[in-house]
């Protein structure tokens, strides 16, 4: 397992993230930035995160 720190350049992809009307979490948000900044999938059972399939994969 790896643990990340919180680093200026997730903080900064958060802004690619788009800020969608029914999904307004910051928390998922900046998990969704870590991962698009990472090039890492998301393992998650959050029906949310579909909605940013197009910017992350989402792992069921």
């Amino acid at each position: 397992m790896i643990f990340l720190q919180i680093h200026n350049s997730y903080l900064e992809a958060y802004s690619k993230i788009p800020l969608l009307p029914e999904h307004k979490n910051p928390f998922d948000r900046l998990l969704l930035a870590t991962a698009y900044h990472e090039n890492a999938s998301i393992l998650s059972i959050d029906k949310n995160f579909i909605l940013y399939c197009d910017i992350v994969e989402r792992i069921w």
